[in-house]
């Protein structure tokens, strides 16, 4: 859930946009800008693969943590994948991004 905004921990004004971990993209926006939909942005959840936010209301929030695993979960499902001589096993390993394990 999105921290109440009272309080001195809660990111002030400018101070937001620094923090990599604040939530401020809907699934809607954040869709937008990942040039996905937001039915994938839904499955990821689902799958346990991205927790974003919630606000109040129960809507997804994401952050600009949260859409940099997206691209590299986007960039690991959708990366070629050859059955060379080592027949390597495409692994996704979170900001080490993918890599083969032949």
């Amino acid at each position: 859930m999105i921290p109440d905004q009272e309080g001195p921990a809660t990111p002030s004004g400018a101070d937001k946009f620094d923090d990599e971990h604040y939530p401020g993209y809907t699934m809607g926006r954040a869709a937008d800008m990942l040039g996905t939909t937001q039915g994938f942005l839904r499955s990821l959840d689902e799958a346990g693969l991205i927790t974003p936010q919630r606000s109040a209301g129960g809507h997804r929030r994401y952050s600009r943590t949260d859409t940099v695993k997206v691209v590299v979960i986007t960039l690991c499902v959708t990366a070629p994948v050859t059955h060379g001589g080592g027949g390597g096993v495409l692994r996704c390993g979170g900001s080490e991004g993918c890599r083969s394990s032949g």
